[in-house]
């Protein structure tokens, strides 16, 4: 009890670093502590289904929960460290009073012109007849004779438009899309309509999958940075309270739908129902991950020692070393199950890796991310391209909490965004130096040249 006690003390390192740090409430480092507090908050203590289910012995309980407490602590440090290396300057509307990258109607048609070749370049990638997306297409239609688990899983698990989708589907493709997003609702008619079409094209092509999440993120990401755009501001207004509240009952109505398409065969058969969705819909935020990841202690390392980075395809690949995919072996062993995955984020990445001195430096890795991405945001100068990054930014925190750390960090989209970013940044300001030292030698010029005599 002494231990489940101090671990809940705990927890509130993280909220007095976000406070400290003073970030905005729209920000990805606040975003990043209310991911890790519903996916592993004060609830994973006393959520008991697999602890029931697979009985692990007190020493593993005592595992869970120091792994928690030190992750707790050092994503509170992680955010200290971070904003003490990257200043997080005071949120205001000076901050967003930017004019936009697209100033004017010019630019639209090239927009819409990239849109479309993104989409058919994602299309081209499917092969003739588009026959990932033609499948997908006909399983929401009730027309596939394939089974959700043969589309999702199986049939194109190594199809290329499926590798790249994956590797773009949270960097390029998400913030074309919310870029689109921002562009529809600066403008009226048929332009509005055009770009709001681009996006669902774009989406369509190169996002959509059988899961429910790309729609799900789509949606949080586009209404972040829709709302930044429109209010000029990180902070929500008490209309903003007014529509994150009926942003949420859409996704959570929106998020039913989906699962009874997914599970359409077993509603027909009557072995599921609506209580049974309603029960998914608040197990998997707030307990999925938690859950599986007792059964990591459960496995290391009494039954397989500490991998290393021997669980980073990225390090296998290159160093030669033989890959153990942890998040499909944990279901294989326990549940019997070769066609789903565990996921449980930076911590249970960090645990099989090092056991809890990785989880302690993972921790520090996530709250300096969280920490440079916020400060990152406000060296973007141009309001819609700010805008963008937001929404993308704060919606890629997400994969730090429910993937493998590397996971995130590449086709999660966390450093690809941020890369993009300053990438940005660096080009601007460059441009913005030589086009101000042109004009000061312009003008330089024009005094040195001889007057006239009168």
């Amino acid at each position: 009890m002494i231990l489940y006690a101090l671990c809940i003390l705990t927890y509130f390192g993280p909220i007095f670093a976000l406070r400290a740090s003073k970030a905005p409430l729209i920000s990805p480092l606040t975003f990043a502590v209310i991911f890790y507090f519903t996916q592993f908050g004060p609830q994973a203590l006393f959520h008991s289904f697999l602890r029931v289910a697979y009985n692990p012995s007190t020493l593993h309980d005592h595992r869970f929960v120091l792994a928690l407490a030190i992750a707790n602590v050092t994503i509170a440090l992680g955010i200290f460290f971070g904003r003490m290396l990257v200043k997080i300057p005071q949120t205001s509307t000076g901050n967003l009073i930017h004019a936009p990258l697209l100033r004017t109607r010019r630019g639209l048609p090239f927009l819409l012109a990239t849109a479309t070749v993104y989409g058919m370049i994602f299309i081209l990638l499917d092969g003739p007849g588009a026959p990932r997306l033609r499948e997908n297409l006909l399983f929401l239609f009730n027309g596939s004779v394939y089974s959700y688990t043969e589309i999702r899983r199986i049939l194109f698990a190594d199809a290329l438009v499926s590798t790249v989708q994956e590797y773009t589907r949270q960097f390029t493709t998400a913030l074309l899309i919310a870029f689109l997003a921002i562009s529809s609702i600066r403008t009226r008619g048929s332009w509005r309509i055009s770009l709001a079409v681009a996006a669902f094209f774009v989406f369509t092509t190169a996002a959509m999958q059988l899961n429910k999440f790309p729609i799900l993120y789509t949606m949080a990401s586009c209404t972040i940075s829709c709302y930044v755009f429109k209010a000029r501001s990180f902070n929500l207004s008490f209309r903003g309270k007014f529509y994150v509240i009926i942003q949420i009952i859409a996704m959570l109505a929106a998020l039913f739908f989906m699962y009874v398409i997914q599970y359409s065969e077993q509603v027909s058969r009557g072995i599921l129902g609506t209580d049974n969705f309603i029960s998914m819909i608040f197990y998997r935020p707030f307990m999925a991950e938690s859950d599986a990841l007792r059964l990591w202690f459960v496995e290391f390392p009494d039954k397989t020692p500490f991998l290393g980075l021997r669980n980073v395809s990225l390090f296998s690949s290159i160093f030669g070393w033989e890959f153990f995919d942890v998040t499909r072996h944990i279901p294989h062993v326990y549940i019997n199950n070769d066609l789903t995955s565990f996921q449980t984020g930076f911590i249970g990445s960090g645990y099989s890796s090092f056991g809890y001195i990785g989880v302690a430096i993972y921790g520090l890795i996530v709250g300096m991310i969280g920490a440079f991405s916020t400060s990152l945001l406000f060296y973007i100068r141009e309001l819609d391209v700010k805008s963008a990054f937001c929404g993308v930014l704060c919606m890629n925190m997400y994969f730090l909490f429910s993937r493998e750390l590397s996971t995130a960090s590449l086709s999660g989209g966390v450093f690809p965004v941020i890369f993009a970013g300053l990438g940005y940044i660096i080009f601007l300001n460059r441009k913005r130096s030589r086009s101000r030292e042109e004009f000061r030698n312009r003008n330089l010029s024009r005094l040195s040249e001889p007057k006239g005599e009168y």
